[in-house]
C-alpha cells in the first residue's frame, strides 16, 4: 500500500539514505506482509518506468506484480484507519520527498527513514 501522509513523527529509525532506500522500504513492506516477487524484477519495472521516480512508477510496478495498492492523500486523523504497516511519501523541509516504511505498533507509529 502506497500512501501519501503529511508528516506525523512519533519514533524515527534513521537509515542512510541511498538509491536503493526506496526500494528496500518496499521490499521490508512486501516481506512482512509475506508477499513474494522477484525483486529484481520489481526493481527493474520500476527503473524502466517513464515516469521514474514517481509514486507512479512504484504503483505500476505493484500492478505488475498484482498486488492491489492505493496512493491516497490523508490527514494525520486518518492514520489510525490505515494498516499496521503500510509504505508512505513523506516530505521534511530537510530531505524532501522520500518512501518510508511505517509500522504500528500499540499506540507508537515507528517511521524507518
Amino acid at each position: 500500500m502506497l500512501i501519501y501522509c503529511p508528516s506525523v513523527y512519533i519514533k524515527i529509525n534513521h537509515n542512510r539514505m541511498n538509491n536503493n532506500t526506496q526500494f528496500e522500504f518496499i521490499i521490508q513492506y512486501l516481506k512482512k506482509e509475506k508477499i513474494n516477487i522477484d525483486f529484481e524484477e520489481f526493481k527493474f519495472q520500476i527503473e524502466t518506468h517513464p515516469d521514474f521516480p514517481s509514486l507512479l512508477s512504484f504503483s505500476e510496478a505493484l500492478n505488475f506484480f498484482r498486488i492491489d495498492n492505493v496512493a491516497a492523500k490523508i490527514s494525520k486523523e486518518q492514520i489510525d484507519q490505515l494498516p499496521d504497516n503500510f509504505v508512505a511519501l513523506l516530505r521534511t523541509e530537510q530531505q524532501g520527498q522520500f518512501l518510508s516504511y511505517i509500522e504500528k505498533k500499540r499506540k507508537e507509529i515507528i517511521l524507518n527513514i
